[in-house]
């Protein structure tokens, strides 16, 4: 079997999951001959595990940013302190 680049490749019909088009090979519809709107979404292949092992950034800087700015004004309070 082939490596495919998306282990999902899902047939959606107006939000209604139709069929992962890795796995089948065919898929039958019935309309009235009105239009219709289909969506296909290719998912990541990155597996949930990986994705769950990634830090998020914004948040660890914006911790990093506080410790810093609490540590810069605790010694501009202690030097004011020591010099009254």
């Amino acid at each position: 079997m082939a490596k495919r680049p998306y282990p999902r490749v899902l047939l959606y019909h107006n939000s209604t999951l139709l069929e992962n088009m890795v796995t089948s090979t065919s898929n039958s519809f019935s309309t009235t001959g009105t239009l219709q709107h289909f969506q296909i979404l290719c998912k990541d292949p990155l597996p949930n595990s990986s994705k769950q092992n990634q830090l998020p950034l914004l948040p660890i800087l914006l911790n990093i940013f506080v410790f810093f700015v609490g540590i810069l004004i605790s010694i501009v309070l202690i030097y004011k302190w020591g010099t009254t």
